[in-house]
């Protein structure tokens, strides 16, 4: 029922948000409708797909959500080729990991926390507005959330399980759908590498046992090549090497972009001398990402009321000094055996700081982009610290013989967060309708 609600409410966003209502919608759209009407994948400096004013397009970068997209378009075409049930079946990919994620966390839940706690991580987690708002229209970001999601899953269940068959399997799905999605991502690819190595027994001593976790290792590399590597091999083809298409994407955006559009007519800090510090807190861009990452609608226009944000600072607060406060007192996950939780929370606190370290660095030196949806990799790492934080903060603010006094307070915590989300995405569809 709660993932059925959830993406009840991103199917209303889905249906009312006018087309460009999500970043840079009209630019990515270009992708799956490429690959509906020819069949084929796009180069990137093909006119087709190329944004005028930017001189470059999407299609230098991983395009699976582009793809599915395309195949939702196909299939709505056998009924309708009017234009919004093209554009909301594009969309309809975006939902789809949506609801992945939201089921993948519910599965994460049950191993790592116990009763009502459950529902605070699962409601801090999939009811934040930007995340379901995000599952509203064509772009990538969804799709790599939703990889984050599988990878966690599989860092649980290989830990536990040994790595047997499935958990690597599923590990190798959420990498390759990772690789597939957005670079700010690439965190977890990392994080995964790290504990898939310090959690198996690769370097044992035993000769046929160390033969055994590199054959196991192995195995999930080639899965990982089968499902992506052919993306990586063609841009290296198209691009003369360039496999990750970044600087091709920069190159076509020199010789095509107008005036002022140019990669190297952009404003960033660096050229214009300001420090990292001024940076993030004069120009606002903590304030500005972190208001995003709650919820910051449309081209960073539409904004719910200040106290929103607030009652989401102090939930946050809360959770941080619980974190730092108990961090020593923390009870071991009886999920993971001991030795691997260790490498579980390094692996987990590395995803979580990479997408912030590779935003501000995007910002600071090519494009100053201060926006949420770019830390919102970071997600479910930071929602389990928080509710583990919130957890240990009730638990000693309340007497453990007075249970109902602490389930009043978690229950108060869920109740607020979902009628927050619940305004929010109920009255901000309302308004772009009117809109469009």
């Amino acid at each position: 029922m709660f993932l059925f609600s959830v993406c009840m409410i991103g199917l209303i966003w889905l249906m009312i948000l006018p087309f460009n209502g999500g970043s840079d919608e009209t630019m990515r759209y270009l992708i799956p409708q490429y690959i509906y009407n020819h069949g084929s994948l796009p180069n990137g400096f093909d006119s087709a797909v190329a944004d005028s004013k930017w001189g470059t397009s999407y299609g230098f970068t991983p395009i699976l959500s582009y793809i599915v997209s395309a195949c939702f378009m196909k299939i709505a075409s056998l009924f309708s080729t009017d234009f919004k049930v093209l554009l909301h079946a594009a969309r309809m990919a975006n939902l789809l990991w949506f609801a992945g994620t939201v089921y993948f966390a519910i599965k994460i839940s049950k191993v790592l926390f116990q009763g009502i706690y459950r529902w605070m991580f699962l409601v801090l987690s999939c009811c934040l507005p930007q995340l379901i708002f995000l599952s509203s229209y064509v772009n990538c970001d969804s799709l790599a959330i939703f990889s984050t999601v599988v990878i966690i899953y599989a860092w649980l269940t290989g830990g536990k399980n040994n790595w047997d068959i499935g958990s690597r399997v599923t590990l190798a799905i959420g990498v390759s759908a990772c690789l597939m999605s957005y670079y700010n991502a690439y965190g977890f690819v990392l994080a995964s590498m790290i504990y898939y190595v310090a959690t198996s027994e690769m370097f044992s001593k035993d000769k046929n046992v160390r033969r055994r976790e590199w054959g196991k290792f192995f195995f999930v590399v080639f899965i990982i090549f089968l499902l992506c590597g052919w993306w990586f091999i063609r841009n290296g083809i198209l691009y003369h090497g360039d496999f990750f298409g970044l600087s091709s994407s920069n190159y076509s955006g020199e010789l095509h972009a107008i005036n002022g559009y140019k990669p190297s007519q952009r404003w960033d800090a660096y050229k214009a001398g300001v420090s990292v510090f001024s940076m993030l807190f004069v120009h606002f861009w903590v304030f500005q990402t972190y208001c995003s990452f709650i919820g910051v609608f449309g081209y960073m226009a539409y904004w719910l009321p200040v106290y929103y944000y607030l009652i989401y600072a102090a939930i946050y607060l809360i959770g941080f000094i619980g974190l730092i406060l108990g961090i020593k007192k923390s009870k071991k996950n009886k999920q993971l055996p001991s030795g691997k939780e260790k490498w579980f929370h390094i692996s987990m606190i590395g995803a979580m700081i990479i997408p912030i370290v590779i935003s501000i660095i995007f910002s600071y030196f090519d494009d100053f982009q201060a926006q949420g949806r770019y830390c919102m990799p970071m997600l479910i790492p930071l929602m389990y610290y928080l509710t583990w934080g919130i957890r240990y903060v009730i638990e000693r603010s309340v007497h453990s013989k007075r249970k109902q006094y602490q389930y009043a307070a978690i229950l108060i915590i869920v109740l607020i967060v979902t009628l927050i989300g619940a305004i929010a995405q109920i009255g901000y569809p309302m308004c772009f309708a009117k809109i469009s």
